[in-house]
């Protein structure tokens, strides 16, 4: 009893004390663990900081290798493939016959609204007798990737397309038994694109129309 006694007046005493001294005395009491979390806080966000530092130096330099070596060994991954077919080369066409007919390509492409189109190709080499107007051309528009009628004729090829579908026809079927009818063919070509890219648009609507008719609009006719 003699014990519990001054443990009751001390008790009594603290609880009688203003709210500001208690709370410092109690902030006294409990320093040294305050001490030692604001220190381990501290060093975390120290060490944290050179970890963040040291690892984000780390992952540059791996991703500066992987795009270099991706680069290297597989660069379709990382560029466009439109980039890419500029660097295409024909397999048997000569060089002055490829500038030519890119030459060409680049033209058609900037003067056409919808650029040089599969069937602007097809009406050529058809008009060259180097295309069957039927099976041959409707393989030929099947590989555009469209599925309508209108994207398939009037969307433009892409330069390595146009010169891997002439250097086919010019080199494989033209001039199989005679290959200096390639530059014959170029210039052929050439002149049937000027002629042809005057009507072609508003010959290809019409057959786009009419391929887009309804059976009963086919009947009112």
């Amino acid at each position: 009893m003699s014990k519990v006694i001054p443990e009751i007046e001390a008790e009594m005493t603290f609880n009688h004390l203003p709210y500001g001294i208690r709370f410092f005395m109690f902030l006294n009491r409990i320093k040294f663990r305050l001490f030692f979390l604001g220190s381990l806080a501290l060093l975390f966000n120290y060490w944290g900081n050179l970890l963040g530092i040291a690892t984000s130096k780390v992952e540059r330099v791996f991703k500066k290798y992987k795009k270099r070596w991706i680069y290297k060994y597989n660069r379709a991954a990382m560029t466009y493939p439109t980039a890419l077919d500029t660097l295409y080369e024909p397999t048997k066409l000569s060089r002055q016959s490829t500038d030519k007919l890119s030459q060409l390509f680049l033209q058609i492409d900037r003067e056409m609204e919808h650029g040089f189109s599969r069937q602007l190709v097809a009406d050529c080499l058809m008009k060259m007798d180097l295309m069957d107007e039927k099976k041959e051309q409707t393989e030929f528009l099947d590989n555009s990737g469209h599925s309508y009628i209108r994207s398939k004729k009037l969307n433009s090829m892409s330069l390595r397309e146009f010169l891997e579908v002439l250097d086919d026809k010019f080199m494989n079927v033209a001039a199989k038994d005679d290959p200096l009818k390639e530059f014959e063919c170029v210039d052929r070509f050439l002149a049937v694109v000027k002629e042809e890219k005057e009507t072609f648009l508003e010959r290809c609507l019409m057959d786009i129309r009419e391929a887009e008719m309804s059976p009963y609009e086919h009947k009112q006719r």
